[in-house]
């Protein structure tokens, strides 16, 4: 298995979500109001916590299969796990939706309506990714992107304005993925329906059994799965914090604006799922300090190339997007977290896995996200502006990034040194931002800088990089 193929394969999948992603992000912001926008961008960042509802089971399938080869699996146990994920799923949508006829809560009803459809796609993508079947997953990512992006500009084209029809455009690209993922899972030559599914009380009765089976004797995916989900949730939390001091703290307005701003860098992490996917069988096979240094220089080098991307993403906001200006500034801060984003994603999340650290990730996350929270919360109450909160954000990033907790694997001058890079790389981003510099030289001024930023610092990664690249 080559890294550099499931690369490919995965990167090409994650350019076909940009497409989508920038379609969609740039067409709501525009057709919306200022709160229809803010309402959409509150239902998804509800939807962030629909994966806790799997309780750490897909976590735990991902942990159990994760480095074994796709010939040496039991078909029959994996076909089970299934079996009961689905009932255990419809048992949680089903008292979440009595709940959400009790407290009238409209966001309650379209998580209920997304909760089996995004959960089984996660399903099938942690398996997939943990047997290194990465030209499934790629095909699989970019269902739902595509469906969203068609049903959009269908509703576009029907002049369909209200925020209400592009959550169920996003619910409903879902479905279409998770069907399209079950029909395929049956049409294996060696997966195939049982033929008492034709009668359905006997079929129901096994289904049940299997249920209580797994339930009974595979409990150690629940354990071993629990505390990476609770980990996982808090860990997308953490890179949630502004959003939601934006939310608590401030109106739809400003909500919206701080919203846009990290949909906009999105296009970019887009590429982190590239990377963070296809770096696990790897590191999995691979876990040393010499490989992990080279990997996190590359990570650095690939990651600060995208920085200049933000001075094209100005020109589309003063020109298509006027009533959105004063989300630039805010964008202009939190791209500069992509190198840490990156390291955090790709290299620290797969490593907690790979060496069973389930417990420090949770731990790790938990104290993380407290630094994060408070750092937010204080330069907002001091402050008082959507910058500060954009600040704070950065600046805790960068605190995982370069001091984390559970992995010996950055001595104090290596930290000394990526510190020193990154003041300088994001120094020379903002020099050239305050000139502001027609977009055209703006980009080629900063990319320039920081491929030198990235010789003098990495000349060994960079001159490798560049040769590959040749």
């Amino acid at each position: 298995m080559s890294l550099k193929k499931d690369l490919i394969k995965v990167g090409f999948s994650n350019f076909i979500v940009l497409i989508s992603s920038l379609v969609n992000s740039f067409i709501l912001p525009t057709i919306l109001t200022i709160k229809g926008y803010a309402d959409y961008k509150t239902y998804i960042l509800y939807a962030s916590f629909i994966g806790f509802l799997h309780f750490g089971f897909v976590d735990g399938i991902n942990v159990k299969y994760g480095g074994i080869d796709k010939r040496n699996l039991n078909i029959k146990e994996f076909e089970d796990y299934h079996t009961f994920f689905i009932l255990f799923q419809i048992i949680i949508v089903g008292i979440l939706s009595v709940l959400s006829v009790l407290i009238n809560n409209n966001y309650l009803f379209f998580i209920c309506l997304a909760i089996i459809p995004i959960n089984i796609q996660s399903f099938f993508l942690f398996f997939y990714q943990a047997i290194g079947e990465f030209r499934i997953y790629s095909l699989v990512t970019i269902i739902v992107p595509l469906c969203n992006t068609f049903i959009t500009l269908a509703l576009l084209l029907f002049k369909v304005m209200n925020f209400e029809a592009f959550v169920f455009s996003n619910i409903a690209s879902y479905y279409i993925s998770m069907i399209i993922l079950e029909i395929r899972f049956f049409r294996e030559k060696k997966v195939k329906p049982r033929q008492s599914s034709n009668n359905i009380p006997q079929f129901l009765t096994e289904k049940i059994k299997v249920f209580i089976s797994v339930l009974k004797n595979h409990k150690n995916i629940f354990i071993s799965g629990f505390f990476i989900m609770l980990g996982t949730v808090l860990f997308n939390l953490f890179f949630n914090t502004g959003r939601w001091i934006t939310k608590i703290f401030t109106d739809d307005e400003k909500f919206a604006i701080y919203s846009l701003s990290l949909s906009l860098i999105g296009f970019i992490v887009i590429f982190v799922s590239a990377v963070n996917k296809t770096f696990y069988p790897y590191l999995y096979r691979n876990n040393n300090l010499k490989v992990l240094t080279k990997l996190r220089r590359i990570l650095y080098i690939t990651s600060t190339i995208a920085l200049p991307s933000y001075f094209i993403l100005k020109y589309i906001i003063l020109n298509y997007l006027p009533k959105y200006t004063s989300a630039l500034l805010i964008t202009a801060i939190v791209i500069t977290s992509i190198p840490g984003i990156f390291i955090i994603k790709s290299i620290y999340a797969n490593l907690y896995k790979i060496e069973k650290k389930e417990s420090d990730f949770l731990t790790d996350t938990i104290i993380y996200l407290a630094i994060g929270f408070l750092l937010n919360i204080s330069s907002f109450l001091y402050f008082k502006t959507l910058t500060s909160i954009a600040i704070a954000s950065v600046i805790t990033i960068y605190i995982w990034t370069v001091f984390p907790l559970s992995f010996k694997i950055i001595s104090a001058t290596q930290r000394f040194y990526e510190l020193c890079y990154i003041v300088v790389v994001i120094g020379s981003f903002f020099t050239i931002y305050w000139f502001d510099l027609h977009f055209i030289y703006s980009s080629l001024l900063s990319f320039i800088f920081i491929i030198g930023i990235n010789f003098v610092f990495f000349r060994e990664q960079s001159l490798s990089l560049l040769k590959r690249s040749l």
